[in-house]
């Protein structure tokens, strides 16, 4: 188990479920004052994007049936 603390608050991940962001070692913070990592969004665990293309797909496939339903396109 890491302890990583976000927002001031202590969460606990396991060690073998997740890794930390290379982008900010964990930190969560971005380039500039203020900023957050771009890559974790700002939870210091690196993110598993795998999915990403289907979600993008289903999504797409959403948006086009809801335009075809109010016969915006055939």
């Amino acid at each position: 188990m890491t302890t990583i603390e976000i927002n001031d608050e202590e969460l606990e991940v396991d060690d073998d479920e997740h890794d930390i962001c290379p982008q900010c070692a964990g930190s969560g913070e971005g380039q500039f004052d203020g900023s957050i990592c771009h890559a974790c969004h700002g939870s210091g665990v690196e993110r598993d994007d795998s999915r990403r293309e289907d979600y993008e797909a289903d999504r797409a496939d959403q948006i086009n049936d809801e335009r075809k339903l109010a016969g915006e396109w055939e």
